[in-house]
């Protein structure tokens, strides 16, 4: 596994899929040596957590989210990405509630964006509940 001290990782994400499967003191080390993720790595997080979601991986998606708006919190497309995560979750059995899917949804700039992610909030929502 080599040196902890030379191991980094862009996001949490990155870190857990590398550690998939190893169990133990290292693994936990290896958590807390997470460096955070900088301007210039935001559009390729972004395009792994795009991918996550698309691999039906909403947890993925969101971590890289979450990692990404501790670098730039207004970062429209990482709202977005988040929000699609957290609705992704709606039909998985996860007991998600609307809660954290409404707040980002008031972060959205922009009347239209935020009138149609409202609406595919709604559509997921009473998909999960017929389902």
């Amino acid at each position: 596994m080599g040196n902890i001290a030379n191991c980094s990782f862009q996001t949490a994400a990155c870190a857990r899929e590398h550690l998939a499967g190893k169990k133990g003191l290292v693994t936990v080390l290896l958590l807390f040596v997470i460096n955070p993720l900088s301007k210039e790595a935001i559009p390729a997080a972004l395009e792994k957590a795009e991918r996550y979601r698309l691999l039906n991986e909403p947890a993925e998606a969101e971590s890289i989210c979450l990692d990404v708006l501790k670098a730039d919190p207004e970062n429209q497309q990482a709202i977005i990405t988040l929000l699609l995560a957290v609705t992704d979750r709606f039909t998985k059995g996860y007991g998600v509630s609307d809660t954290q899917a409404k707040e980002l949804l008031a972060r959205v700039k922009g009347e239209y964006e935020r009138a149609y992610y409202s609406g595919i909030l709604a559509e997921r929502r009473a998909k999960a509940k017929l389902a």
